[in-house]
């Protein structure tokens, strides 16, 4: 992993890099192939994500507003894998996010909801939402990338109670 332009780090994988923002989530993605034009072969990088993805808490209809408490920083990393974490408030709520990818592109991302402070402690939120917007892309190159954008699809989904928290679990981006 190495530092971005903007807040948080990239991470460089076998075929493509990924951007993670200072809130722990994926800014850019990007896939580099190689590409050949009149003999000549070179490098061709697609962006796949129209703008970052985000995780949002709606109140009332509206989305509460996201500070980053505690920047995306590496915890872990291994020849195949790197993991990180942030902590992001979000109205009442306090969003503690742990997540790894491994050289394969497979992140997984698990989140923790707990109240921001002692006095928020019964909270109340209308829904909780992942916002991933993908740039559209031509046949050929979802073929070509090796990348169905028909296929993302959150694989498991489980919700956790305990005294204080709620924890969401969720995997995603493959």
């Amino acid at each position: 992993s190495e530092k971005s332009q903007t807040d948080g780090f990239s991470v460089n994988l076998l075929n493509r890099q990924v951007v993670v923002g200072a809130d722990g989530l994926p800014s850019a993605i990007t896939v580099t192939r190689p590409a050949s034009a009149h003999g000549v072969i070179s490098e061709r990088k697609i962006k796949l994500l129209a703008k970052p993805i985000s995780l949002s808490l709606l109140k009332g209809g509206s989305r509460l507003p996201v500070t980053v408490h505690t920047p995306a920083a590496v915890w872990h990393t291994t020849p195949a894998t790197v993991s990180w974490s942030s902590v992001v408030i979000t109205g009442p709520a306090q969003l503690v996010l742990n997540a790894s990818i491994s050289m394969d592109g497979y992140i997984d991302f698990a989140v923790e909801l707990s109240a921001a402070t002692p006095a928020d402690e019964h909270f109340t939120v209308d829904d909780i939402q992942l916002q991933v917007e993908w740039l559209p892309q031509p046949k050929d190159r979802l073929y070509y990338t090796n990348t169905s954008l028909l296929q993302y699809i959150f694989t498991t989904i489980h919700l956790y109670y305990n005294t204080s928290s709620l924890q969401y679990i969720f995997t995603t981006i493959h």
